[in-house]
């Protein structure tokens, strides 16, 4: 049986891959995630087409959302969320689902407002 590990040992191990992350979702105008950006993936989806996912470690989720400070999550990249490429690892990053935008195709495009800040200087 494996013993257990938290995000707060320091004996010494690498991590080299990480667990596969929660996938954020927006589905109410007004939907928030803040975490701090830890880089993104390049996949490839069972149709072969690329796809990218936005890596966060969430940021006081946890009484809203019950997803712990740390815990890996991950958000689909689309065209509003582009801007997320902009923002260096490590930013805290809040993203907001604002409103759908009507683009003339069956589904509106959604659209989101992306802020950043600094960490304060304890969470570095």
């Amino acid at each position: 049986m494996a013993a257990n590990s938290t995000a707060n040992d320091n004996d010494g191990w690498v991590t080299t891959s990480d667990e596969s992350p929660l996938q954020v979702k927006f589905d109410t105008f007004g939907d928030t995630f803040t975490g701090i950006k830890s880089g993104k993936m390049e996949l490839t989806g069972s149709d072969g087409e690329p796809f990218t996912l936005y890596l966060f470690r969430a940021q006081g989720m946890a009484e809203t959302h019950g997803v712990e400070d740390g815990e890996l999550c991950s958000i689909a990249h689309s065209y509003k969320l582009a801007g997320l490429d902009d923002i260096p690892d490590g930013m805290l990053t809040r993203v907001t689902y604002v409103k759908d935008v009507e683009v003339g195709r069956p589904q509106p495009m959604k659209d989101y407002r992306i802020q950043t800040r600094e960490l304060p200087a304890a969470r570095k």
